[in-house]
């Protein structure tokens, strides 16, 4: 089964300004660490459990029940990449890594791609080495419907009653921390220039064979999650002495650690198709600084830009300081 991936910052997030991180000491620069997260998920060996009740049926005393009965009923599916997402974003040692890494990453990029990895493997292995905990999913409410023919004889010759359940099965999904990708974008005036232009770093002309160089490759083992699927199609009937709801809350997950033997099992080679950073940082960051939208006006810019330029070499070339040079 092929992995799923889910990128958080969410790419529709990052087509704004907003949804990228303002270095404080330097106005025209920004930047973002994005995560990418993949998803692969196992099949069980283990039997399918029972579920609530859909129908009960009454056989008398020495009597067969043969009936073609049309059920409809309600249940509820657990939404599991969008749980996910939900527990990725609210999971604190994450936040903590993402913070961490920001505030590194402003420092000192070149040097986040060698330590990224190592930080996030102890923070990652000291957080989820013992950890067992239960979730409520996100769920989806659907309907469906049951054709189904009942043949039931009372063999001993008294009355039963019988149940028809739900059929569950427990699945696993490993989640991993695949990729992470990061990028700058600040405006600079060229050097006899006055507006302001869009940088991006690392710079995009540096991609080589289809990789990005503000990609890293990580492929941290983070956890496995537990859930349960409904059998499609699938229903029990059992007499009601015997019937024993074994799947109470079917919204409910868990999440452990991943088991070794799984953990080695897998390597991320391409990055998920999704919008690259270099791309969105197009669309949230207009080419040049005077056209950034925000509570500010173009002319309200463009005064701040012509404010700064004062004693640059456009100042002294172009502007006020090139007619006090011929006055003088």
């Amino acid at each position: 089964m092929g992995a799923k991936y889910i990128s958080i910052p969410f790419f529709g997030e990052l087509t704004q300004e907003k949804g990228w991180s303002h270095d404080g000491e330097q106005a025209c620069r920004f930047y973002v660490a994005r995560m990418h997260f993949a998803l692969r998920e196992r099949h069980l060996c283990e039997e399918t459990k029972l579920g609530t009740e859909i129908a009960a049926f009454q056989v008398d005393a020495g009597v067969g029940l043969e009936n073609v009965n049309v059920i409809e009923e309600e249940h509820t599916e657990t939404a599991l990449e969008e749980s996910i997402r939900n527990l990725l974003v609210e999971d604190e040692v994450l936040l903590s890594l993402a913070s961490t890494f920001g505030t590194k990453f402003a420092a000192s990029p070149s040097e986040i791609s060698s330590n990224f990895k190592a930080e996030a493997q102890h923070r990652v292995k000291a957080s989820y080495s013992n950890s067992h905990k239960t979730h409520q999913a996100i769920t989806n409410r659907t309907k469906r419907t049951h054709t189904v023919k009942i043949n039931i004889n009372s063999a001993d010759g008294l009355p039963k009653k019988f149940i028809m359940a739900k059929e569950y099965k427990r699945c696993a999904c490993d989640v991993w921390l695949a990729f992470v990708d990061y990028l700058f974008v600040d405006y600079r005036r060229s050097f006899f220039g006055l507006r302001k232009k869009r940088r991006k770093e690392p710079n995009p002309n540096l991609i080589k064979n289809g990789v990005h160089p503000n990609v890293i490759k990580v492929n941290l083992p983070l956890f496995t999650i537990f859930h349960w699927k409904l059998v499609p199609n699938g229903q029990s009937i059992v007499e009601q002495s015997r019937y024993k709801l074994e799947v109470e809350d079917p919204s409910s997950i868990t999440v452990v650690p991943m088991a070794e033997e799984h953990s080695h099992a897998r390597q991320f080679v391409m990055m998920p198709r999704v919008p690259t950073l270099y791309q969105l940082a197009s669309a949230a960051f207009p080419l040049k600084w005077i056209h950034r939208t925000g509570p500010w006006s173009e002319e309200e810019l463009m005064k701040i830009e012509e404010d700064e330029a004062k004693s640059t070499p456009w100042w002294m070339r172009h502007g006020s300081g090139a007619k006090s040079s011929q006055k003088s």
